[in-house]
């Protein structure tokens, strides 16, 4: 199955952090989709009986855009045979009678390069974005383009990116630069970095004269990003006011601790909210403030009040722990990380060096036994399992003190293998422990 259509693209889609289900065993999968921001797996997944792999997003991706995002073909779709000819209609465009059958209006051929970023967002047929944001590169370069339509049911969000041959739709693999990176990189590093959750808001930020960053692909794919450019600086994360954004703040804080940010501080709502607003609706962000002052007032004097109310907020705020993330417990980086320990050997004192086997095996370090295929290193270890299991003296008659043993093995099987030794060498299986593999538990 590893070169059918089906596992590649359930790997492309693992592979790009998009999380689904088997909704019908072996023909059908529900997941994430990878070319917006999708919270609940929107992307149908279909194996046809021929072999064929058939690609629907529910919130209207275009088979295109899902493909672009994966960094698939559309032959990828189907089974290697020769001569086959492939013409996919995609989801987004609506038929146009006046058009004929090839017309872009109703199909986009998969992989097809534009010459401008404008006219891979037009090829959406999503018409004229409301809005569009610009990731540039370290030399400041537009690389990327992120567009927002704005629709009855919500809002519709599609990047397009640039490659060697031109721009195409889809966002770019990983790393991605952060959002306004020549400005991050040109600001002195005692400057603080605010993160905000979207291009949008980020936005307002900087509006308010703040150094302000985010990352692109919605809440999720924080870890997609390159944050090279936090190192060294304070970083002040203010996030949306809902789970995803606690959610992101905390993945933000680990992601910028790794990349050697000094110290960073979230900024939650309960210290940020609005002295007139008692309960702040769910998603609320720093656009809206800054949005809603504007409207209000329009005043330069509120936008300043707002940013030293930030200021006022962020002192008072203290770092967020650098040392584990519960989410993922797995220890990250901080200012104080890496320090040599140095201790004066007079203060060392000295103990005598105890035996599993004297003078062979000593506890507490590591042995190997090492020899060519076939010399009988199982053997030996099996052996080294009877004895200690039983407390029975080693070859040499040294004595071998009883305990239980754990069992690390990739090749032999426990039920035909391992099992049959130890019983043939007497061994007390019932201080005998296989390790077979690990439980991943994460915050879902």
């Amino acid at each position: 199955m590893a070169s059918e259509p089906i596992a590649i693209v359930l790997d492309a889609l693992e592979r790009a952090g998009s999380r689904g289900t088997m909704t019908a065993r072996g023909t059908r999968w529900q997941y994430q989709c990878p070319a917006h921001e999708d919270r609940k797996p929107s992307l149908s997944v279909t194996r046809n009986q021929d072999g064929t792999v058939l690609l629907h997003c529910h919130a209207g991706c275009s088979t295109e855009a899902v493909l672009a995002a994966l960094g698939l073909t559309v032959k990828d779709l189907f089974p290697n045979v020769q001569g086959i000819h492939v013409r996919v209609q995609t989801n987004t465009y609506q038929k146009n009678p006046s058009r004929g059958e090839n017309s872009d209006e109703r199909m986009n051929t998969n992989g097809r390069v534009y010459p401008t970023a404008r006219e891979a967002l037009r090829s959406y047929g999503l018409g004229t974005p409301a809005k569009w944001w610009a990731y540039r590169d370290a030399a400041g370069d537009v690389v990327m383009v992120v567009a927002r339509w704005n629709r009855d049911d919500g809002k519709e969000i599609r990047p397009v990116c640039r490659t060697a041959a031109g721009w195409k739709c889809g966002t770019l693999p990983a790393p991605r630069p952060l959002y306004r990176l020549p400005e991050l990189l040109k600001a002195p590093v005692d400057v603080p970095a605010v993160v905000c959750e979207g291009e949008k808001a980020a936005d307002a930020a900087a509006k308010l004269g703040f150094l302000a960053t985010t990352s692109s692909g919605g809440a999720s794919a924080a870890a997609k990003s390159d944050w090279a450019a936090l190192a060294g600086r304070t970083v002040w994360i203010v996030p949306d006011n809902d789970e995803a954004g606690e959610k992101y703040a905390r993945e933000v804080t680990r992601l910028a601790y790794e990349a050697g940010a000094r110290t960073v501080k979230i900024l939650s709502w309960k210290k940020l909210r609005p002295a007139d607003c008692e309960q702040l609706p769910s998603g609320y962000d720093l656009a809206d403030w800054v949005e809603r002052l504007s409207h209000d007032s329009g005043s330069e004097t509120a936008l300043q009040a707002l940013a030293a109310h930030i200021k006022a907020v962020a002192e008072q705020t203290p770092p967020e722990s650098p040392q584990i993330d519960a989410e993922r417990n797995q220890i990250t980086k901080s200012e104080f990380a890496f320090q040599p320990m140095i201790i004066r050997l007079e203060d060392v004192q000295p103990v005598p060096v105890e035996w599993l086997w004297p003078k062979r095996i000593p506890m507490g370090r590591i042995t190997l036994l090492v020899g060519k295929p076939g010399e009988g290193k199982s053997f030996l270890t099996c052996d080294f399992a009877a004895r200690i299991t039983t407390g029975t003296p080693w070859p040499d008659g040294s004595p071998c003190p009883k305990g239980s043993v754990l069992m690390l093995t990739l090749e032999d099987d426990p039920a035909d293998t391992i099992r049959p030794r130890l019983d043939a060498m007497h061994a007390d299986v019932g201080r005998v422990h296989v390790l077979r593999g690990l439980t991943y538990r994460d915050a879902d």
